[in-house]
């Protein structure tokens, strides 16, 4: 109910992507009790980091293209709040 709060959507999205999570070995449904993750072996963490380095390049390099004039201004504004406020 907290993620299907915290995204403003009925639970029924939220089942059905525990759901499919479960299918993937990436989390444990536990009846009656909830959903937890599931203990990544090393190398299936691997290949999660290798992806997720890869698509966060692709999205670095994608901004780069975007970028308008300003942004690069507004970035380093919200950085140096971000460092403010730890």
């Amino acid at each position: 109910m907290e993620i299907a709060h915290y995204f403003s959507v009925s639970r029924t999205p939220v089942r059905e992507a525990a759901l499919l999570l479960a299918q993937q070995g990436l989390v444990e449904i536990i009846p009656s009790r909830g959903t937890k993750a599931s203990r990544a072996k090393a190398d299936k963490a691997f290949s999660i980091y290798e992806a997720l380095s890869e698509i966060a390049g692709s999205a670095a390099w994608l901004a780069c293209q975007k970028q308008k004039p300003g942004d690069l201004k507004e970035l380093r504004r919200t950085a140096y709040l971000s460092c403010l406020s730890l």
